[in-house]
């Protein structure tokens, strides 16, 4: 073999062996990965600079190729990149920080954890509360028992109210909220006073009901109790304690030695001692109207708060005490 043909063949043995190694990092693993924030960017190339193909939104599975040779930094997480086979048919990169490994398997236990993380942020946009609402609602149905339906259908709700709370007075006639709001409107309530869409507090206790024989119910109730109510009640103490009776109070009637138990009654020791802070700076004294509505409502508090065994109980209900005396 002359010299110019031994150095053509070498040449092409290493083209040959450049394809080889981009095939591998192309080919399937068997294994998936899924999208675990919003709108996360497929690119052509493992890098921010690659071209974006494709935004892929929360849940979305794709199937795992190789990763990059090295690992890259991103919004403070620190992992490959993945080539991954998107919907369409066609392929891309992701980081891996904003995929996780997906096991079939383990849909259920997978979708709760991404549900969990993703409620816990405090502060998110109207695009990645739409898309978390988007994929819990997908995600109900492909629960295959009543224990992870309840979690999840749980989920939803409190991301249709994160959503809800994103959404300025000014904008609920512009789209895309008035379409939202008209599709969610059997679940919102519009609150004057904050100027705010909130879940609709019956939308929880339904789901209570709906799953009261789960033990998962009482997380559903926890959350009711917690969920903000519409109005104002102004400083007018029945309004205040009938409220504590249809939030904290209902869900201590259900569940007297429940988790939040002791959390609950602090609560209600909290707002008892604001309002004889606030009976104390008033210059009016109740109203024989007043007491009168007023007293019910302190009977079934207190009736509630007689099958409550916690500790923190006696405090609460001497708070109470001295709330009720005020209005004798």
């Amino acid at each position: 073999m002359n010299k110019k043909l031994y150095l053509l063949v070498l040449l092409m043995a290493g083209v040959f062996a450049n394809v080889t190694d981009i095939h591998a990092v192309q080919t399937p693993t068997g294994k998936s990965r899924i999208i675990i924030a919003s709108n996360v960017k497929a690119r052509s190339a493992p890098n921010v600079n690659g071209e974006e193909v494709m935004k892929l939104g929360i849940g979305t599975i794709v199937s795992e190729g190789e990763p990059s040779l090295e690992k890259a930094k991103i919004a403070g997480k620190e992992d490959y990149w993945y080539r991954v086979g998107l919907p369409d048919g066609k392929d891309g990169w992701v980081f891996g920080g904003f995929t996780q490994p997906f096991d079939e398997n383990k849909r259920a236990a997978i979708y709760k954890q991404i549900a969990d993380e993703r409620l816990k942020l405090e502060e998110m946009s109207y695009a990645d509360a739409t898309d978390l609402f988007r994929f819990l609602s997908s995600a109900v149905k492909e629960m295959k028992t009543p224990a992870d339906a309840a979690t999840i259908e749980l989920a939803k709700l409190l991301a249709l109210h994160k959503t809800a709370l994103t959404i300025q007075s000014d904008q609920q006639e512009q789209e895309p909220y008035k379409t939202f709001l008209k599709t969610n409107e059997a679940s919102l309530i519009y609150s004057e006073p904050a100027g705010s869409w909130f879940l609709n507090t019956d939308a929880l206790w339904n789901l209570h009901k709906k799953y009261a024989t789960l033990p998962v119910a009482e997380r559903i109730a926890w959350a009711a109790a917690q969920n903000p109510v519409g109005g104002e009640c102004e400083g007018y103490v029945p309004c205040h304690v009938a409220r504590i009776n249809i939030t904290i109070g209902r869900y201590l009637k259900l569940y007297p030695q429940g988790a939040h138990a002791a959390e609950a009654l602090t609560q209600i020791s909290e707002e008892a001692q604001s309002l004889i802070e606030y009976a104390k700076d008033s210059t009016e004294k109740p109203t024989a109207e007043e007491r009168k509505e007023a007293a019910p409502e302190f009977a079934a508090l207190r009736a509630t708060l007689a099958k409550v065994t916690d500790a923190k109980k006696a405090a609460t209900v001497q708070v109470l005490t001295k709330l009720e005396q005020l209005y004798r």
